[in-house]
């Protein structure tokens, strides 16, 4: 399994094609967003490996699972020259709060502590990848599966690169 790393510097623009500064991410919920290496919100990560699930510890160091957020095969994003053009990314992060959980430290809108949020890549065979989940069944997200557009600078909803819609947001 090969791993990469891929940056984009804080607040940097990131130009997909001519006029566009971002990719859309739309949601519609599918159980068919659950195929191996497929691009879905919610749910549970396919990972090659269990060990690959981040962990994340409380204000009294008790380790935790973090939530999984979305994961994206890199083959179905349209063409740009800052993101891999193949593999897998998983994001997680300390959204407990979103999620109607009560906790200490909600983060809110904005830039959020480094160890709050997780990106993890892989270039790995589709086959490889199984369903991890430290959570139980019950309290799963149904998944929804995530189709991809080139999308101006600023726009609601879900987003890879480009700019924050609220004006407010810190950068």
């Amino acid at each position: 399994m090969a791993s990469e790393k891929f940056s984009i510097k804080s607040g940097e623009k990131v130009m997909l094609s001519e006029g566009t500064h971002g990719i859309d991410m739309i949601l519609t919920p599918s159980d068919d967003a659950l195929q191996p290496g497929s691009s879905y919100f919610w749910d549970a990560p396919q990972l090659p490996s269990e060990d690959m699930y981040p962990f994340t510890t409380d204000e009294n160091d008790n380790k935790y699972p973090m939530q999984f957020i979305c994961q994206i095969n890199c083959e179905n994003l349209p063409d740009n020259d800052r993101l891999p053009k193949r593999g897998m990314l998983w994001f997680f992060g300390e959204i407990d709060y979103f999620l109607g959980y009560d906790v200490k430290q909600p983060y809110g809108l904005g830039r959020w502590p480094e160890h709050a949020v997780r990106v993890i890549y892989a270039d790995v065979a589709l086959s490889n990848l199984k369903r991890v989940n430290p959570f139980q069944e019950d309290d799963m997200i149904p998944p929804h599966a995530i189709t991809f557009s080139e999308g101006p600078e600023r726009r609601e909803g879900f987003r890879l690169l480009g700019n924050p819609y609220e004006e407010d947001v810190d950068n």
